[in-house]
């Protein structure tokens, strides 16, 4: 039986994408309406990440007084994502040179996972850094699960 708890959790917030839309839209076509949507949207206000994202983009602009418009805007996520990229790269190369192979590799592979917002990021984007590590840690796992199962066939 569900507690009201698990009740919450399952029903939908209310939401418009259109009215996200529209004033994602307004923004982008009128910049001067950016100052007063700020002063009452928060970015937890959008239910789409991607709406989300997009306000978060156009809000950063805005404070530092960067032009507002589809192409700068889409110009500017593309920047993020190719930053976010490259940190993530130079995450794996600190833990590579710091811990090696160790315990600290699989902890930040593992972390990178089960972090919703890593996790759409690399689904998104790719990492070819968390693929080799992971690929590596898999096959690890299988050898070592070889190995337990060799050990228990008592030859």
């Amino acid at each position: 039986m569900p507690t009201e708890t698990d009740e919450l959790l399952l029903r939908q917030l209310p939401h418009s994408v259109e009215a996200e839309q529209a004033v994602l839209g307004s923004m982008l076509i009128d910049p001067r309406c950016v100052s007063e949507v700020i002063d009452k949207l928060r970015p937890d206000d959008f239910y789409i990440r991607q709406n989300k994202e997009i306000y978060e983009t156009i809000y950063s602009m805005f404070n530092y007084s960067l032009t507002i418009d589809p192409v700068t805007v889409v110009d500017r996520m593309k920047q993020d994502t190719a930053r976010a990229g490259r940190e993530l790269h130079a995450l794996f190369v600190f833990a590579e040179e710091a811990f090696g192979q160790g315990n600290e590799m699989l902890i930040l592979v593992t972390e990178l996972t089960v972090n919703n917002i890593s996790a759409q990021f690399i689904a998104a984007f790719g990492s070819p850094d968390y693929d080799r590590h992971n690929e590596e840690l898999m096959l690890s796992q299988r050898s070592s699960d070889i190995q337990q199962q060799i050990a228990q066939l008592e030859l």
